[in-house]
């Protein structure tokens, strides 16, 4: 028995290398009629394991595709319009645009002719098929396109356009993932497998395939200064960020650049200095006036640090600004002086730098619409779809993002924060706000007004970030709201919040250090408390977060903005300034995600780039720039929750989640097309990850290339 049993089981193993079609296929009398004609074939279906097979080629020319044969790989490539089916001898896993289909039978061979399961080539193009098994008649009604695809959806309610065969991370509540969606009108009418929402399409409707890439929400930048990025760059203002510049020589090298197209008393401009990477700038050096007279002592100079919180000058601006020895500090702010007490060339925060910056002339609206419009693609490149701009120098920039949008070719859906010079003081929000008369939500998809923006303190590199426990040299920092004593600043702080929101105003208050993040959050409890609505009024940045405020933040329904690529540049320069163990809670996004809060991620560009990748790797990795050391590893974020935070997350901090931020039926049709898949690939290159196309309202607006 056993040597019986042997003996069978070497037949099984040497039959089973055989092919298929010399075991089980033979030929059938099937019937095909495709649109009510008979089709005629050399070769006649066969059938194999009770299963029919039809010739591949015949039916699919006759729908009308073209076919190619690969005899190495034994496989079927079948191409009409923008759908394409593969299929190869001995699989029972095809494909349509790249999207795997199941068949219970393989595909296999008859005297050097392709078959497969009648249905599937039916179906492949979008036809129905029905079977007779009374007169055995296969009957092909053809469709328009493919097996995701429709023959008869009325052009007035298909889709204008289908992009499918994607990994589409919808970012709805369970982070679900998709194949494809339709969008009809600018919005996103269904979202589902290829073959759901290829039987939405018509006649008319666009495909895109974007072969098997990762999709995502169009990404929104909640907190940056639009109009301050576009105008910071050469010609109007020198480039004075790292790596550009690497050294105080470098700078000077600049000024005498372009010093001769300069006429004398003529303004000399840059934005985005940092001596934290300067080879030539020691720990204790100070940046002076004198530096700047060297080179050039007849033309003021105006830089802007990359934060945005300290203005360098020279001598001849300070003498135009009228600064002297006896100017007083504003408030929370801080006129860097020499020995002589005389102003030495910097200076902090908002009040101290309009000093300067006041007298520099401003541009005119059609320099900031051409500025705005040559550079908008710096956005779309990234994937961005949405900002939220602060833009706090005049009502002329607002003007310009309007004029922008009028002349009819400016993707970048924008919601703007007012956050005008005055709104350090009661009467200047009170004056402002009260005539305003249109409260947060005003506008439409593409421009609405979405809050106030109101400095609370300054930042922990300067030490003027309000802080519980002092600095190194005794101090705390403070708000930079008008009062004389801490009360009082507090008071002038309380009262601004009180009014905006009696108006209706959404309140996101610039908050980094512990003491101003606290009474901030109190602050807001308070008045959501005694006017319930949902506010969401938000603190931006919170560089430290005590827990009292984490606990009033989710409570209340407070909105937390931070930056998490200001981390990656920032960290190691506090750590070297403060200590390892005093930035160990910088940033503590596990903590506030913990604590329940909606914590959301933006740029705050020109402080660092708009680019969210970086982000995304900060909060994942939350690696110095500079040295590549870990700092608070018990504060990182996944990769889902950092995708959220500039996604959906980002579309609540603003009011706007109902329209924006992940992939659902409603939602605007904005998109993010990645090269490479976000989810699975490591952490340490998510920065590098390609961006091959941005849809905003289900219009392309950026891409490189690689889709067609």
């Amino acid at each position: 028995m056993k040597k019986i049993l042997a003996i069978a089981m070497v037949l099984v193993i040497c039959l089973s290398f055989l092919p298929m079609t010399a075991l089980a296929t033979q030929s059938t009398d099937v019937k095909v009629i495709l649109d009510g004609r008979a089709l005629t074939f050399d070769v006649q279906p066969q059938t194999v394991g009770g299963r029919i097979l039809i010739p591949l080629r015949a039916v699919f020319e006759a729908l009308g595709a073209k076919v190619d044969w690969n005899n190495t790989t034994q496989t079927v490539t079948a191409t009409k319009g923008d759908t394409v089916v593969v299929l190869t001898i001995g699989s029972t896993s095809p494909t349509i645009n790249g999207q795997v289909q199941t068949i219970d039978q393989s595909g296999v061979t008859v005297n050097g002719r392709a078959f497969a399961p009648l249905r599937f080539v039916g179906e492949a193009f979008g036809g129905k098929v029905d079977w007779n098994d009374a007169t055995r008649t296969v009957t092909i009604t053809s469709g328009g396109g493919s097996a995701a695809g429709s023959a008869g959806i009325p052009s007035v309610l298909a889709p204008d356009k289908i992009l499918t065969n994607g990994k589409f991370v919808t970012v709805d509540k369970s982070f679900s993932i998709a194949e494809a969606v339709a969008i009809k009108d600018g919005k996103i009418i269904a979202v589902g497998s290829a073959r759901e929402i290829g039987a939405l399409r018509g006649a008319n409707t666009e495909v895109i395939n974007m072969q098997g890439n990762t999709v995502l929400p169009g990404i929104i930048d909640n907190h940056m200064h639009f109009v301050s990025y576009v105008i910071g760059k050469p010609p109007y203002m020198l480039n004075l960020t790292y790596p550009n510049v690497q050294s105080i020589e470098d700078i000077l090298q600049q000024i005498r650049d372009v010093l001769p197209s300069k006429a004398p008393g003529e303004w000399i401009l840059g934005r985005g200095f940092n001596t934290d990477y300067y080879k030539d700038f020691t720990a204790g050096s100070k940046l002076t006036k004198q530096m700047l007279d060297a080179v050039a002592p007849n033309n003021p100079i105006s830089f802007t640090d990359w934060s945005g919180h300290q203005v360098w000058a020279n001598s001849k601006a300070i003498e135009i600004s009228g600064v002297t020895k006896s100017t007083l500090d504003p408030p929370g702010c801080v006129i860097e002086r020499d020995s002589a007490g005389e102003p030495s060339g910097i200076f902090q925060e908002l009040s101290a730098m309009r000093m300067i910056s006041d007298n520099v002339p401003p541009l005119s609206i059609d320099d900031i619409v051409r500025s705005l419009t040559a550079n908008y693609m710096d956005f779309t490149k990234l994937g961005i779809t949405s900002v939220a701009t602060n833009e706090y120098q005049s009502t002329d920039r607002i003007r310009a993002i309007a004029q922008a949008y009028a002349l009819g070719d400016f993707p970048i859906r924008t919601s703007v924060y007012l956050s005008w010079p005055d709104f350090d003081n009661v009467e200047g929000v009170k004056d402002a706000l009260s005539r305003q008369g249109f409260p947060s939500g005003f506008g439409n998809d593409w421009l609405r007004l979405a809050g106030v923006k109101i400095f609370g303190d300054g930042i922990p590199p300067s030490q003027t970030a309000w802080t519980i426990d002092p600095y190194p040299d005794g101090s705390h920092g403070s708000l930079v709201v008008k009062g004389e004593t801490e009360a009082e600043r507090l008071a002038t702080l309380r009262e601004m919040i009180e009014i905006a929101d009696s108006l209706g105003y959404q309140v996101h208050i610039h908050t980094t250090g512990d003491r101003a993040v606290l009474e901030t959050a109190r602050i807001f409890a308070d008045v959501m408390e005694k006017n319930p609505w949902d506010a969401r009024h938000t603190l931006i940045h919170g560089d430290f977060v005590p827990d009292e405020a984490m606990a009033l933040m989710a409570k209340y329904g407070m909105g937390f903005s931070t930056q998490a690529a200001i981390l990656n540049v920032l960290i190691d320069g506090m750590a070297a300034a403060f200590g390892d163990e005093a930035v160990q809670e910088q940033w503590p996004l596990r903590a506030l995600l913990n604590a329940g809060v909606v914590m959301s991620n933006s740029s705050d560009t020109p402080v660092v780039s708009p680019d969210w990748r970086v982000g995304v790797y900060s909060a994942v990795m939350r690696e110095g720039l500079q040295t590549g050391k870990v700092y608070g590893a018990h504060h990182k974020l996944t990769v889902e929750e950092a995708i959220r935070s500039y996604t959906i997350d980002s579309a609540w901090a603003i009011r706007e989640d109902t329209i924006k931020g992940s992939i659902e039926p409603g939602k605007l049709a904005d998109f993010c097309v990645l090269g490479k898949d976000i989810l699975t690939a490591d952490p340490k290159t998510i920065k590098e990850i390609p961006i091959i196309m941005t849809i905003v309202g289900g219009a392309v607006v950026f891409s490189d290339g690689s889709l067609k």
